[in-house]
Formats: structure tokens, C-alpha cells, sequence
């Protein structure tokens, strides 16, 4: 059967997608890029904010219109399923903990019960890869759904990671993303540790680099050690994407974060004063329930004084069965727009300014993808870097001739 996985959201449903494609290709069925080509459509999808949401919703009725027959996968039926079977009713669903029952959906067979240790599942290899190494997460924030997806911590199996990444290596995968909600939590169900995964993973053969994803300021804050012992290994790109979502610890109450701003300055001090070439990515909301003018403007301060090399800023977004959604003080649309346009001016300001720092120096980067007229390269820390040309999978040193806020600008000189 001629099956096409269409992946939508963050580098975890990414890593299911990969898993998915392999598990039908294991299974004789051929995966194909393009819909139009495909008799099957499994839609992998994201929910994170609700345009996201009305994106998949848009995208699934076209499908269904198209007559294609079509599996629902990703967060959209585990975290809304009664949504999931209004809008799909016929549609099966693969759940982020059953992907690897995707064969039998389409063979219309019952299944095996259960979880499957994501570790040992076969998977489609590309020049990069996103490799799961836990699903669902501790904390439990006001404003996620993706916790209600993706369920409480589990983490998987540390010698299956490391053949899963050894596989990849062999097959000439050159950037793994080792990714899940909380990577610092990795292991605290099994007593499994995340240095010593990244460690053996670190020691394979090969010349590759490995992307360590995101992390919880609390959960970083606690296995500090251990993280910048993970930072500090040949391999591993000298990247922290720790999110600190406000600048007011009146706002981070209320969204549970379970971290207050100083200490989340703590634990970025702490790890640049180890690594100073480390490079910081965070992620930040605006117009939560109840944030003040004076708490908008905390949070603008707190990045100027943080200078992140990335920021994501996201406009708050109430999603269906979180606390959030039903908490007073309901921020304006056309406030939290002004806001959310504020803060992207501070973002790319502090951003351009740290990577001002890098025009006229040389850089060592991973050329990874083209991107239309550029090819696409990821240097030490992890700062994305424009070359006009340059062999895919090669580290090549080029020299840095200008900055935009995502990413700085260069040629390839050696």
C-alpha cells in the first residue's frame, strides 16, 4: 500500500513520523512523499496553540473531501479524541504511544496491547534524524495540552537509544536530535541517566553532532551537574533550549511552572559560566491570564538582560481541558497582538546584537539542507548559518559576512 506520513509540530512528532514510515516500511508497504501519490494519509498532527489546531482540522476535511482514506496520528486524537471522532468518524486513530500498531490500522486488524519501547522501533533515516528518548513530562503547566497527548514521563530504554543511534550513523544520519518535553528529566522514572545516554551515543563512530532538545528550568536547575556534563561532550553542540515563558514570578505562578526567574538565571549562569560558548535558546508567552503591562514589560527586561541567541515568542493560546483556559483576567486579542509584536522587536533586537558578535569571524558548521537559493549549516552552537553553496553532510569552516535575527550569513572558505 502506498502510504504518506504528512508531520506537522515540534521535533518529537517529527521522531514519531520517522518511527511511523519505518514501522510501515518494515511491514512491505511503500512510503511515499506526496499525498497525490498515496492511498493513505496518516496525518500526524499538532495542537499546541489553536491556529495550529485549526490548521489540522482545515487540513483533515480537504483530505476526507479529496476521498483520501486517512489515520489520524499525533496529539489531535490523544488530547481531544470526542473532537477527533466529530470531525472523523471513520478515520483510525494513532495515538503518540501506538505508533506502532500503524500497520495493523491499515490491515484492519486488531493490534498488539500496550506500549512499545520507542527505542527499538524501526525507523526512516535522513542526513538528520529526531530520536525520542521519553515521552510526557513531570510538571504540569496551566497552559499545555501536549502534557494531556503525551501523558507522564516514560522514558526509553537506554541501550535501545544507543543502537537506534548507532543505525542512523551507519546510514549516514549526520545530526541527531535526541528530543522529548523535558530532556533533563530523561530517566527519573527508571533510574536510567541522561549523561550516560549521551555518553555512549557521544562515543559511536562516525562524524556526527548531536542536538540535545529541550529542557524544564526546574527539572535543569536539579540535574545541573549532569547537564553540563551532557554539554560538555565532544559531539554534542554547545546548545541550552531552556523556555522561561514569563519575567514575572506573579505570571509563573500562575502558569505552574514550578521555577521562578531567578532561578532560572541561576541555572543559565551556572551553565555559561562553564561553557561560555554555550549558545541559549528560550521561549516566551504573552497575554496570559492576568499579565499586567508592568508584567509584560518585566518579561522584556529579564531578555535583555538574559540575551538568548533564540526566542520564540508565542501569543497565549487557551487550550481545551487546561486550567488555563478558565482563569480570569482574560487578555484582549488586540493587547496581547500589540504585545506579541513588542516582544518580537526586543527578540530580534537582542538576538541581532549576539550575533553581531560573530560577522568577520570563522565558524565550523554541519551543512545540513537546502533552503531554496542557501544551503542550510548548523554550526558548534547550534546557530543556523546561510552559505550560498556546500556539500550536504560535510563540517566546513566558512566565514560570517553579516547577521539577521534567526540566523548569520556567510561563505564557505575551507
Amino acid at each position: 500500500m502506498r502510504v504518506c506520513v504528512e508531520t506537522y509540530g515540534c521535533a518529537a512528532n517529527q521522531g514519531d513520523a520517522a518511527m511511523v514510515q519505518g514501522v510501515l516500511e518494515q511491514q512491505g508497504h511503500t512510503v511515499v512523499d506526496s499525498p497525490g501519490q498515496a492511498e493513505v494519509v496518516v496525518l500526524m498532527t499538532c495542537i499546541v496553540i489553536d491556529t495550529t489546531q485549526q490548521r489540522m482540522l482545515h487540513r483533515l476535511h480537504i483530505l476526507q473531501s479529496q476521498g483520501k482514506r486517512v489515520v489520524v496520528g499525533g496529539c489531535l486524537p490523544a488530547a481531544l479524541p470526542l473532537l477527533t471522532r466529530q470531525v472523523a468518524p471513520d478515520a483510525p486513530v494513532l495515538p503518540p504511544r501506538s505508533i506502532h500498531t500503524v500497520a495493523d490500522l491499515l490491515a484492519g486488524r486488531k493490534g498488539p496491547g500496550g506500549e512499545a519501547d520507542k527505542a527499538r522501533l524501526p525507523r526512516r533515516m535522513g542526513l538528520r534524524l529526531s530520536i525520542p528518548i521519553a515521552d510526557g513530562c513531570r510538571q504540569a503547566c496551566s497552559y499545555c495540552i501536549t502534557r494531556l497527548a503525551r501523558g507522564w514521563l516514560t522514558s526509553y530504554s537506554e541501550e535501545g537509544l544507543v543502537a537506534a543511534a548507532g543505525e542512523a550513523v551507519r546510514r549516514g544520519c549526520r545530526e541527531l536530535r535526541l528530543t522529548a518535553q523535558d530532556t533533563a528529566a530523561y530517566g527519573l522514572d527508571t533510574g536510567a541517566s541522561l549523561a550516560s545516554l549521551v555518553g555512549h551515543i557521544s562515543d559511536l563512530e562516525g562524524d556526527f553532532r548531536i542536538r540535545v532538545g529541550m529542557m524544564h528550568p526546574a527539572t535543569a536547575g536539579q540535574r545541573l551537574e549532569e547537564v553540563v556534563r551532557v554539554l560538555s561532550l565532544p559531539k554534542v553542540y554547545r546548545f541550552l533550549h531552556l523556555p522561561l515563558q514569563s519575567g514575572s514570578d506573579a505570571v509563573l505562578r500562575d502558569m505552574r511552572r514550578r521555577h521562578t526567574v531567578a532561578q532560572f538565571m541561576e541555572v543559565v549562569e551556572s551553565v555559561r559560566s562553564r561553557l561560555p560558548q554555550v549558545s541559549l535558546a528560550t521561549d516566551v508567552i504573552v497575554g496570559f491570564p492576568g499579565e499586567t503591562q508592568d508584567q509584560f514589560m518585566d518579561t522584556c527586561r529579564v531578555l535583555e538582560e538574559l540575551k538568548p541567541d533564540v526566542v520564540n515568542v508565542t501569543r497565549f493560546s487557551a487550550r481545551p481541558r487546561t486550567p488555563a483556559k478558565t482563569l480570569p483576567g482574560r487578555v484582549s486579542t488586540r493587547v496581547a497582538k500589540q504585545r506579541s509584536r513588542l516582544m518580537s522587536e526586543v527578540a530580534d533586537r537582542v538576538t541581532l546584537a549576539r550575533h553581531a558578535g560573530l560577522v568577520g569571524t570563522t565558524v565550523r558548521a554541519l551543512l545540513l539542507e537546502r533552503l531554496g537559493d542557501v544551503v542550510l549549516g548548523k554550526t558548534d552552537t547550534y546557530c543556523s548559518l546561510h552559505v550560498p553553496e556546500g556539500p550536504l553532510g560535510r563540517v566546513v569552516e566558512a566565514r560570517v559576512t553579516h547577521t539577521a535575527p534567526t540566523h548569520v550569513v556567510g561563505e564557505v572558505v575551507g
